[in-house]
């Protein structure tokens, strides 16, 4: 069964960020992030309610939760914090501790940003587009990002490209192309110089509007459920 919930409405979240925060101090906190604010202190703690939702709600379970490398300090603060919490349950009528399993994780690769920035992020506009954006907005985003290419069409064809610096062939691997050989082709293309980067962005473009086409559609169909089941 899936459970879906909004960490804004969920008490359990909540609940369990309270208790879990007398369970840190402010070394163990720096140590993990460095000197932060206090916002993201409070932001790694719900999360950390988050991750115990599973358990708390249903019983000691074995919990996965897939992340970026970057949220890696969310997850070793969450198994440290896990080790220390226990839920109060009855057994032929006494109150036992139940401990937790520590959750795991399955770290991900990120997309980098359309810009080449690390990953894409809303303090940079230009480093991602979002699904609700116009088309025209989708476009010029793809069209301006940056690629492995040389200065001009002769350079390319004489130098070739670097497809690991572009983000055009990145937005393909990661999400579009599922053909290992097409993009191994690709790659040796804009190596050699033969695939050049307007070409490849025209690619790009149309395989990212022919999705947001497609993936409006089915949203159109569906967005009544979803508001349903968020009880929005």
């Amino acid at each position: 069964n899936t459970y879906f919930w909004r960490q804004s409405k969920e008490e359990i979240v909540k609940d369990v960020c309270f208790k879990v925060s007398r369970l840190v101090t402010q070394n163990m906190l720096n140590a993990i992030y460095g000197e932060k604010t206090f916002g993201l202190y409070l932001s790694a703690l719900i999360q950390v309610g988050d991750i115990l939702l599973p358990q708390v709600k249903e019983g000691a379970q074995p919990t996965i939760v897939p992340v970026g490398i970057d949220q890696d300090p969310h997850i070793r603060l969450s198994r440290d914090l896990t080790r220390r919490y226990y839920k109060e349950k009855k057994v032929d009528g006494k109150i036992v501790q139940e401990d937790f399993f520590l959750p795991g994780a399955t770290y991900h690769k990120l997309l980098p940003g359309l810009d080449g920035s690390d990953k894409m992020s809303k303090r940079n506009p230009n480093s991602y587009f979002t699904f609700n954006e116009s088309l025209e907005s989708i476009e010029k985003k793809i069209r301006g990002a940056l690629t492995g290419g040389r200065e001009n069409k002769k350079m390319q064809q004489e130098l070739g490209g670097e497809p690991q610096k572009c983000m055009i062939y990145k937005i393909l691997m990661y999400l579009f192309e599922e053909d290992d050989e097409i993009l191994a082709q690709e790659f040796e293309q804009c190596v050699k110089g033969e695939l050049l980067c307007g070409e490849h962005k025209q690619t790009c473009v149309e395989r990212v509007i022919k999705f947001i086409k497609d993936h409006r559609k089915k949203k159109e169909k569906k967005i009544d459920q979803a508001r349903k089941i968020l009880d929005l």
